[in-house]
């Protein structure tokens, strides 16, 4: 069971060194048949860009988040028709991560051509962007913790970490995460996620019982970095907007 959320492994401080990664949108689903304006998805579509989030803007930034940063934009309307069961089944778990077929993983690896890889999470530490008055606190018991053992003296380290897994550094949310409530309030059982599942279902303080991030597919895609330094003329700010005009000056630049 889990909390719905895809972490990164841990810290360069920890015995655990983290892994290079790449992550896509595709992880996130919409609980809405709200759709993005048609400009918007058709451009999107037609550039095959993957979103890959940053830790610079809203709950993640480093700058204090007033209400207008919180919520820059008025959310959509609830929609009147129900967005579940899924095309992929009633019972799926995966979401948008079945796109990630054997056929598209063939596609991907024709476009490596040099074989470099690009880590794009944050490494655990407690200076990364953390949300509201969340910590991240790292301590070795001993050093070393244990040992030595055997014949050949062996020694180790462990780990004791503090900290919540949910808006720490660098993730993205999993199914289980964002849903909508569409009836009264504290009715748990129109409480609707990802397939029209309720919390009165999968809710537990344990961890979730559904929709957790195990039934994510392995991601592999193609991606496209969209550099905006040469569009602003400057490192950008904490909290500041990339509109699409900005996204097409860049590619016109790339």
């Amino acid at each position: 069971m889990t909390d719905g959320h895809e972490r990164e492994a841990v810290t360069e401080s920890s015995s655990n060194e983290s892994s290079p990664s790449t992550t896509s949108s595709s992880s996130k689903t919409s609980s809405s048949k709200t759709s993005p304006p048609a400009d918007r998805r058709e451009f999107l579509k037609g550039a095959g860009l993957g979103a890959v989030a940053g830790a610079s803007y809203g709950k993640f930034g480093l700058a204090p988040i007033t209400p207008a940063a919180a919520d820059p934009i008025a959310p959509p309307k609830m929609s009147a028709e129900k967005w579940w069961p899924s095309k992929w089944g009633a019972d799926d778990q995966a979401g948008a991560s079945n796109h990630i077929t054997p056929a598209k993983v063939l596609e991907t690896a024709k476009w490596i051509k040099d074989g470099k890889i690009y880590k794009l999470g944050h490494d655990y530490e407690a200076s990364m962007p953390l949300f509201g008055k969340r910590v991240f606190t790292l301590r070795i018991p001993g050093s070393p913790t244990g040992g030595p053992f055997g014949e050949n003296r062996l020694v180790y380290h462990d780990e004791f970490v503090t900290t919540e897994i949910g808006q720490v550094g660098t993730q993205f949310d999993y199914l289980g995460h964002i849903g909508i409530a569409m009836g009264a309030p504290g009715d748990k059982a129109e409480m609707r996620f990802y397939n029209g599942h309720t919390v009165a279902d999968f809710g537990d303080a344990y961890g979730l019982k559904k929709l957790g991030v195990e039934h994510c597919k392995p991601l592999f895609t193609r991606g496209h970095l969209v550099d905006m330094v040469p569009v602003k003329g400057r490192m950008m700010e904490a909290g500041e907007e990339i509109s699409m005009a900005d996204v097409r000056a860049a590619l016109a630049k790339q």
